[in-house]
């Protein structure tokens, strides 16, 4: 996974049945293009989302162009389309109040079955930064390079109103992965 970009239009309640669907749309290079969608089972859109892959030389370890067979069976499906800005610009230092975190080692936890930190892993490490007070309405994630079991994360926090960006970097402030997260302020309950 290279990026993505999610877009939450509201949560289904506990025990609510939804529905996923994924399809591939596109395939140009090494990259593969795929949405997915959450919705009820009226149809109403609950979230949807687009990520951009690239196709790997699993044994070199390298980015490999997309096979006649892999496009012979993933063949794109043109619905209507889920747009997503691919690279995310790292918040200018001269601007944004960005806040150094305490340094993160990627432990055992975090490596998956290709040997180095799952995707997911890093949105888990991210949201430990946001405050409790707000709702994600929205995340975009794009990975920069893999980190391996031992490296430390060092985060970088920048607060906006209406979004709050995590770096996680190494220790010469290369992005592993860049996640912003769109917030908005939650309602008082009463």
């Amino acid at each position: 996974l290279s990026s993505w970009e999610i877009k939450v239009y509201r949560y289904p309640q506990m025990g609510q049945h939804i529905k996923v669907s994924t399809w591939p749309y596109a395939f140009r290079g090494f990259y593969g293009y795929r949405n997915f969608r959450i919705e009820g089972e009226d149809g109403e859109k609950f979230a949807e989302a687009n990520s951009v892959w690239v196709f790997m030389d699993t044994e070199k370890m390298r980015p490999a162009r997309v096979s006649e067979r892999m496009q012979e069976v993933y063949i794109p499906e043109i619905r209507d389309e889920i747009p997503a800005d691919r690279k995310i610009s790292l918040p200018d230092e001269a601007v944004q109040k960005n806040v150094e975190k305490e340094p993160v080692r990627v432990s055992r936890f975090y490596i998956d079955t290709n040997h180095h930190m799952n995707n997911g892993k890093y949105i888990l490490v991210a949201e430990e930064y946001l405050p409790e007070q707000v709702f994600v309405c929205g995340l975009r994630a794009e990975y920069r390079k893999a980190a391996m079991l031992g490296d430390m994360l060092y985060p970088v926090v920048t607060m906006e109103e209406k979004q709050i960006t995590v770096t996680l970097a190494d220790e010469k402030g290369a992005p592993y992965a860049i996640i912003c997260f769109q917030i908005q302020k939650k309602e008082r309950q009463s």
